[in-house]
C-alpha cells in the first residue's frame, strides 16, 4: 500500500516538474507579431539610406501603435516595440506572463541587446530570436534570471542580421513575483 503511494506522488511530482519546469520561451512566441510588424514594414531594401530608414522606421512604429491601442487587437497584452540605437526601455511582467519587445529590420549587420533585471524574485525565461522576412525563425539565446532579489545586467551581441526582425521574449514562469527590467538594442 506505501508503495502504491509513493509511486502516485512521485508520478504527480514528475508530470508537474515536465508541464510546469520546462516550458522555456522560443522563437514561435514571438511568431505572430513579427509577422505582423513585416505586414507594417513592407519589401527589405537593403540599400535604403540612412535618413529614409529612420523615416520608415518613424512611419512603421506610428503604424504599430494604433494597432496596439486597438481594443480588441491581439496586441493588447502589449508587445513593444523598441528602437535599435535608442534608449532604455523599462517593463515590468506580472505571475505567469509574458513581454514581447521587437523592433523593424535591422540596418546594420551586428546588434548587442543589453538587458537589466532591476526588481523581482521570479524565475524568468529570456529568448533571443532573429526573423528573416520569409519566415525563417533562429534562435540566438536563451537565459534564464535565476530566482534571486540581486539586480543582474546582461548583454549579447548578436551578428548577421541586417534586413531581419528581433525580437525578444521575457516568460516570468512564477506564480506571485514579478520580474522588472530595462532593455536596449544597440
Amino acid at each position: 500500500m506505501n508503495r502504491i503511494i509513493v509511486i502516485i506522488i512521485f508520478s504527480i511530482f514528475l508530470l508537474n516538474f515536465t508541464i510546469l519546469g520546462h516550458n522555456n520561451s522560443n522563437c514561435s512566441c514571438a511568431k505572430n507579431i513579427v509577422v505582423k510588424m513585416w505586414e507594417k514594414w513592407g519589401i527589405w531594401n537593403e540599400n535604403l539610406p540612412d535618413t529614409e530608414y529612420l523615416k520608415h522606421t518613424k512611419i512603421t512604429k506610428k503604424l504599430w501603435y494604433d494597432d496596439v491601442s486597438k481594443n480588441h487587437s491581439y496586441y493588447s497584452l502589449g508587445p513593444k516595440f523598441i528602437n535599435i540605437g535608442g534608449e532604455m526601455i523599462g517593463g515590468n511582467i506580472i505571475p505567469k506572463s509574458q513581454n514581447s519587445l521587437v523592433t523593424v529590420p535591422c540596418n546594420q549587420n551586428k546588434i548587442t541587446i543589453n538587458i537589466n533585471k532591476i526588481k523581482g524574485r521570479a524565475k524568468t525565461d529570456l529568448c533571443i530570436c532573429v526573423h528573416e522576412a520569409n519566415g525563417t525563425m533562429t534562435s540566438k539565446v536563451n537565459f534564464q534570471f535565476p530566482i534571486s532579489k540581486t539586480t543582474l545586467d546582461k548583454s549579447w551581441t548578436i551578428s548577421n542580421v541586417k534586413g531581419k526582425i528581433i525580437s525578444v521574449v521575457l516568460k516570468n514562469h512564477s506564480t506571485t513575483k514579478k520580474f522588472k527590467y530595462k532593455i536596449n538594442y544597440k
